[in-house]
């Protein structure tokens, strides 16, 4: 006979068996990553933006890119991706570190700002 609670327990079986596991060595990990905030990140601004790996000439050249907005443009991505100004990084917008960022769902004003910067810095990557 072939009930709900046979289909749900074929379900979990089904290419589920990983996340299934209750290991007590994966609540130990689970547990230093939540006290640390979550995984820690492994890519890096310039490369969550533009969606594929940059080398360092490239990051530049994003930076680069940055640069070319207006001061307002700059500022209102600053407060997207790090928060009210006193959490800003005392140095320059940078495009190399994967630390401290702070992402939302960006509203329709951000969107066009994100998909400008993107533009410029695929153009700046582009130039020989």
């Amino acid at each position: 006979m072939f009930e709900w609670w046979n289909a749900e327990q074929i379900g979990r079986k089904g290419g589920l068996k990983g996340g299934l596991s209750r290991s007590s060595a994966k609540r130990r990990a689970s547990r230093a990553n939540g006290a640390d905030g979550g995984r820690p990140r492994t890519r890096t601004l310039g490369e969550m933006l533009l969606r594929r790996s940059l080398n360092k000439d490239e990051h530049h050249k994003v930076c680069l890119a940055y640069l070319d907005l207006t001061k307002d443009e700059r500022r209102r991505l600053n407060l997207f991706f790090f928060g009210q100004s006193w959490t800003w990084p005392h140095y320059a917008f940078d495009w190399s570190g994967a630390t401290n960022l702070r992402l939302a769902q960006p509203n329709e004003g951000m969107r066009f700002l994100l998909k400008k910067l993107r533009l410029m810095a695929r153009r700046r990557i582009a130039e020989p």
